[in-house]
């Protein structure tokens, strides 16, 4: 589930590469972003911490959503590490792109 700059949420689908990485929905340069790290089996609230690898500048963790406004560009690629409440835990990678925004076409002229 990924919100919009709006607010409200929609639902995004994540995609398994064949080595386990899961992909999660691309994220653009200067906004916002959310999204809920796709977990099974936990119980309760989640704590997550990186085990590998690093969230794009301006990215956290808040529970299992990673949140904020990336300034960086690139493709990310980490590890997970998330604790439920009855100190289960289960790991996962990951991988995030940050793209630039899509230009905005100006009106042309014609002469």
């Amino acid at each position: 589930m990924c919100r919009t700059a709006q607010g409200q949420s929609e639902l995004r689908s994540t995609e398994v590469s064949p080595a386990g990485t899961i992909r999660l929905p691309d994220a653009i340069f200067g906004r916002p972003y959310a999204v809920a790290l796709p977990l099974v089996s936990v119980v309760g609230s989640v704590k997550c911490e990186i085990k590998d690898g690093r969230l794009p500048v301006g990215l956290t963790f808040r529970g299992h959503w990673i949140e904020g406004t990336p300034n960086r560009t690139g493709e990310f690629m980490f590890e997970v590490l998330a604790t439920d409440d009855l100190k289960q835990q289960t790991q996962g990678r990951f991988v995030l792109q940050v793209v630039m925004p899509p230009a905005k076409l100006s009106p042309t002229s014609s002469v």
